[in-house]
């Protein structure tokens, strides 16, 4: 906001908004509704607002062949896996298109990520510490079947 002050109307206001979910129609539909709330509002506040950009991102699949050996180590390891697909990946996505790739999560304590309040227990920690490990060391010294 501009100016960010508690005794000033802001003449400006920035918004950063994300959507995720695994089905593209849900995100089109999310962005439509979002974008006919924002004219109602203009049109009873007699304000503007201006989109820089909008951009819809389908979900994306990591590299399937170091996913399944991600599974096999987690088996072997006593550890429960499971599949994402999602937007969310970090560098991750931009690399699979050139190397096998795979995102590792352990548990945050009420599902709470990315935020100060986030906790992740030490045995979690280990745990997620040991699959990497045996994943790594899978990935380097088998095959490339998985590739």
């Amino acid at each position: 906001m501009y100016p960010n002050s508690p005794n000033v109307v802001p003449s400006r206001v920035s918004l950063l908004i994300e959507y995720r979910s695994r089905d593209v129609g849900l995100l089109s539909a999310a962005g439509e509704r979002l974008d006919a709330t924002l004219h109602t509002i203009a049109d009873r506040t007699m304000t503007g607002f201006e989109v820089e950009s909008s951009v819809l991102r389908p979900p994306a699949r990591l590299h399937e062949g170091f996913a399944e050996l991600a599974h096999a180590v987690g088996g072997e390891l006593g550890l429960s896996t499971a599949d994402s697909m999602t937007v969310a990946g970090h560098d991750a996505i931009s690399m699979n298109r050139h190397y096998p790739v795979c995102l590792l999560f352990i548990p945050s304590s009420n599902g709470v990520s990315h935020n100060e309040a986030e906790y992740t227990n030490d045995q979690d920690m280990r745990n997620g510490l040991r699959m990497l490990t045996g994943l790594l060391y899978r990935a380097c010294t088998s095959s490339a079947s998985f590739l």
